[in-house]
């Protein structure tokens, strides 16, 4: 973790010291003569700021940069005597709580935490999806589910069983909101509801020597769209190696935020036999089938058989 430590006074520069000899993170140090060039820099690229301050000195110098709990670095606050540590923005997703509660210990301080969910005894949504590697499909919705947790509203719980939420209000039948964990992009409710989506969905792909970007992105979105998919659940995509160099599949992984995978004719082989064949695929790359079998390569069951649009060829697998 690259962390930003500010102080402003020879106790606070004591205390800095101390925790970056012993926190056992990559922490840089700014003292009042350089932290004003050095703040918005900081702000962009650390995933921590510490100041050892009052609270409202660390307000006023991040109060510029703030964006949103989704993007903002934890910032965790240290009076210079060592007697709290506050974690002040982004508690969860940022980790400040964690990391409040660290240099608490390291120091022998009283950690304040505020976040509500904490103090409860329940998990904070956006910390579930987190430790779910799940995505938040509209913050704003999120955010009313976790209002109404607060408040002790009953909320249904929608999703695999893997997922165990630790909230005590759930109830399927009887429920004010809900939390849904799915890939399909066909969910609706009359009811406040959010979405968070896994990264569970693989696609195997096989195109025709030239196809753009363009082409490939409207083929992707015309299987997701008619299978009512999700294309926030993309996990990866994967061709045969003889297509590593297709420009067209790279931009089109990048723009879809998918892992990129190329599997070699002895692994497509080993597995050809139980998908659809074709005598022109294995005259122009050596195996009999490339958009099925690369889907199961990249793991997970297939859901989707192969698909041809306009010279693109599209199967789906679905990681449990």
């Amino acid at each position: 973790m690259k962390i930003a430590c500010f102080y402003f006074s020879d106790s606070g520069e004591q205390l800095a010291g101390q925790l970056k000899s012993k926190l056992g993170y990559q922490i840089e140090l700014f003292s009042k003569s350089n932290y004003k060039q050095q703040m918005a820099a900081a702000f962009q690229s650390c995933e921590a700021l510490i100041f050892v301050s009052a609270t409202g000195v660390a307000v006023r110098l991040i109060a510029p940069y703030l964006q949103s709990k989704l993007k903002d670095p934890a910032v965790v606050v240290i009076d210079d005597t060592g007697q709290f540590v506050i974690s002040l923005v982004s508690g969860h997703i940022g980790g400040a709580n964690a990391l409040t509660q660290e240099i608490s210990e390291l120091i022998n301080a009283t950690p304040i935490i505020t976040t509500a969910s904490d103090n409860r005894g329940f998990e904070a949504l956006d910390l579930f999806a987190q430790r779910h590697h799940l995505i938040v499909e509209n913050s704003s919705d999120m955010k009313n589910i976790m209002t109404m947790m607060v408040n002790g509203e009953t909320i249904g719980f929608f999703a695999d069983n893997k997922y165990q939420l630790n909230y005590p209000h759930i109830n399927n039948q009887n429920y004010k909101g809900a939390v849904y964990i799915s890939e399909d992009s066909n969910i609706s409710s009359q009811l406040p509801y959010c979405v968070l989506r896994p990264k569970n969905i693989n696609i195997g792909i096989g195109c025709r020597r030239g196809k753009s970007k363009q082409e490939i992105l409207v083929a992707v979105k015309n299987v997701f769209k008619s299978h009512q998919l999700s294309l926030v659940s993309i996990n990866k995509m994967a061709s045969i190696e003889a297509k590593s160099d297709e420009i067209g599949i790279i931009e089109t992984a990048a723009e879809i935020k998918a892992e990129l995978h190329f599997f070699s004719e002895v692994q497509i082989k080993a597995i050809q036999e139980n998908y659809t064949s074709s005598n022109f695929v294995e005259q122009s790359v050596g195996v009999t089938s490339v958009c099925e079998p690369c889907a199961e390569l990249c793991g997970g069951t297939l859901i989707l058989k192969k698909q041809v649009h306009s010279g693109i060829t599209i199967a789906l697998s679905k990681e449990k």
